[in-house]
């Protein structure tokens, strides 16, 4: 009976143990005279050597820094060489947060900067619930949606089609024409409004008259 209780016990603990999240570094740079890192604060790095795996010590920086180069001995590691003779890269540690990490390549004429995102560990927000319907819904409410700055881009089809030398008709007068007898539905927050545009077309502005549809009688 005892072994039971304690055979049961180990795998109630095997159960409700944490699992714990392997750490994940990135590489972001090769070792280089030319090339530069820029961290931002609160990130973790090391330099070391992939093929060997041998690694310095893990190091977070308090404020935002610069290696410049990435090359050791570059003034700035806080270690020795972790791999002496062996090409090495720089690498980051995933954390809970984004990291954003500038690169800059000097051996290029304009210098090439790179920006890289590591991505964070931490669980996504939960998304945001928006609340449906927030306009007043009665049937028979009427409602006007202004369209503004509405205007034709120089250069364009449209702009040669309309121009003051075309002879056409001012573009007020043909838009007010064609789109007056225009119904369509439009949906805002779930709620379907029927809508025809206005008679008239000024200074680049429209309005659409809306209102809710009425119940079907019964």
């Amino acid at each position: 009976m005892k072994m039971k209780l304690r055979l049961f016990a180990l795998c109630v603990l095997f159960l409700v143990a944490p699992v714990l999240r392997a750490q994940v570094w990135v590489t972001v740079a090769p070792e280089s005279t030319t090339i530069s890192v820029a961290l931002p604060a609160g990130a973790t790095y090391r330099l070391g050597d992939t093929l060997n795996n041998k690694w310095s010590a893990s190091v977070t920086v308090a404020a935002a820094t610069t290696f410049n180069p990435t090359a050791w001995p570059g003034g700035q590691y806080p270690f020795p060489d972790p791999d002496p003779e062996a090409a090495k890269v720089f690498q980051v540690l995933e954390i809970g947060a984004a990291q954003v990490v500038t690169v800059t390549d000097t051996s290029v004429t304009p210098a090439l900067v790179t920006t890289d995102t590591i991505p964070g560990t931490a669980a996504p927000a939960p998304p945001v619930t928006v609340a449906t319907a927030s306009i007043p819904v009665p049937p028979g409410q009427v409602y006007i949606v202004t369209l503004s700055n509405i205007s034709i881009v120089p250069g364009s089809v449209d702009a040669m089609v309309f121009s003051p030398t075309s002879g056409m008709v001012p573009l007020g007068q043909l838009i007010g024409t064609l789109l007056s007898g225009i119904q369509m539905n439009l949906t805002i927050d779930g709620v379907t409004m029927l809508c025809s545009f206005g008679q008239t077309f000024t200074n680049g502005t429209s309005n659409l008259i809306c209102a809710i549809p009425t119940a079907p009688s019964q």
